[in-house]
């Protein structure tokens, strides 16, 4: 009967020290958001919010959110084809990339601002 973990170990990277934590980083499109500890003593959930210098917490976003980043409010759109699903900072972001809508593939000629319309709710 074959065993688990019987074959000869695999050197996967070099001058990685066993003693200390190992920590994984999840970085996703640029904006890390949480960092895990990745050590048997530790509980499963050991999870921490990493603080971004310069960043400052923002509300949640009232109205729809952001398609990109799903964290601030979708407050543009783009021009020609009228796509307003983007905050501003993925709207350029995707702008200076691609200049490529990311829901139909046209061209970006330009991003606008969108007009909130009040709903009530605040008042």
């Amino acid at each position: 009967m074959p065993q688990v973990n019987a074959a000869r170990p695999l050197l996967l990277r070099k001058d990685v020290l066993l003693g200390s934590p190992l920590w994984a980083v999840m970085d996703v499109y640029g904006t890390t958001k949480a960092i895990e500890l990745l050590d048997s003593g530790a509980s499963p959930c050991a999870t921490a919010t990493l603080e971004v210098p310069g960043e400052e917490a923002e509300p949640e976003p009232k109205g729809e959110e952001c398609v990109i980043c799903c964290h601030r409010a979708a407050n543009t759109r783009f021009v020609p084809c009228g796509h307003p699903h983007f905050c501003s900072s993925c709207a350029w972001r995707i702008f200076e990339d691609t200049a490529k809508c990311p829901m139909c593939r046209w061209q970006i000629e330009g991003v606008a601002a969108v007009q909130t319309q009040r709903t009530g709710e605040d008042s």
